[in-house]
């Protein structure tokens, strides 16, 4: 008998041998399953700075420096507002440092709580 066919949750019934078979295989094969848990903190291993201005951006990696990029904007983009040019700042170090943030566990900061939030949580736009 299975719980679903149980009338009453406090009910006491032994388990037939097919509910027996499928606890037992779900009590030995749960362990070997291929998971990774998605809420467990890990220290990051890169810091990645970026700002962005009305004539460009720039970004850099940790805290000596030792990989920076830049860019100045289009006379469109210097129009544009200062939360869209924060986010290009924030995609501009992306692409720029693919090779070397590959597998890393990135921190992020930027000085525009816009950006931040939209980084953190996405946005419709």
């Amino acid at each position: 008998m299975s719980t679903l066919c149980s009338d009453r949750w406090h009910t006491e019934f032994h388990l037939d041998d097919y509910c027996q078979e499928e606890l037992y295989f779900w009590k030995t094969n749960l362990v070997n399953i291929n998971t990774r848990y998605c809420f467990a903190y890990t220290c990051p291993s890169s810091f990645v700075y970026s700002d962005a201005s009305a004539t460009g951006c720039g970004s850099v990696i940790g805290f000596n420096n030792e990989y920076t990029c830049h860019r100045m904007w289009t006379h469109s983009e210097s129009l544009q507002s200062s939360t869209w040019r924060e986010l290009c700042a924030v995609e501009v170090s992306l692409q720029s440092f693919a090779p070397v943030l590959k597998e890393a566990h990135v921190k992020r900061f930027t000085d525009n709580q816009a950006a931040a939030r939209i980084v953190e949580v996405g946005s419709m736009k």
